[in-house]
């Protein structure tokens, strides 16, 4: 694995951390977390990843991070499993 992919995995950790942290006690908690994993955490995820390539693995763990931040948004439990349908493909732009 590349530095720029832990990093990318590491990022991803601490930006769901902090999102799923700060969003616990608002009023609104679905709408803010996802607000501010759409506008901050998948831009800054992402960012330059077109100029190398990214291993399945490492797009597997960003998929289970972001399962883990979908779950909370939809207030399911994070043991639930998630429709195939359901899941954002992060190959795609």
């Amino acid at each position: 694995m590349l530095k720029q992919e832990k990093h990318m995995i590491a990022m991803a950790r601490g930006l769901a951390h902090t999102i799923l942290s700060i969003t616990r006690a608002g009023l609104d908690r679905a709408h803010v977390a996802r607000t501010l994993w759409e506008t901050s955490a998948i831009p800054a995820i992402i960012y330059a990843s077109e100029a190398f390539c990214v291993w399945k693995s490492v797009i597997a763990e960003l998929e289970k991070i972001q399962s883990r931040v979908g779950k909370f948004i939809l207030q399911v439990p994070s043991g639930a499993g998630v429709p195939e349908g359901a899941r954002e493909d992060w190959t795609r732009g």
